[in-house]
């Protein structure tokens, strides 16, 4: 299973400012299993081989927040570089 939630806010200060916020959450569950069987020829049963089987189960959450200014002091020069970010892995 995996899924993700993202609300992003814009807003535009003014003609040359801007402002980005948002915040991510992502979730993601992992399962896997191999059974390994083995069996007697002669009657031909099937037993679970416990050292050669394996179950895996994987659990990952993450949870981001940003934040990015942006403006311009005139036609050459530019900025939207100002970016502060935090993750945060469970």
């Amino acid at each position: 299973m995996l899924w993700r939630f993202r609300p992003i806010i814009r807003k535009k200060i003014s003609e040359k400012t801007k402002l980005e916020i948002g915040a991510k959450y992502s979730s993601a569950t992992i399962k896997s299993g191999t059974h390994f069987l083995t069996s007697d020829e002669e009657y031909g049963n099937y037993d679970l081989d416990e050292q050669r089987s394996s179950d895996f189960e994987y659990n990952e959450k993450i949870i981001a927040a940003y934040f990015n200014y942006g403006s311009s002091l005139n036609e050459k020069i530019n900025f939207f570089d100002w970016n502060t970010s935090r993750k945060n892995k469970i």
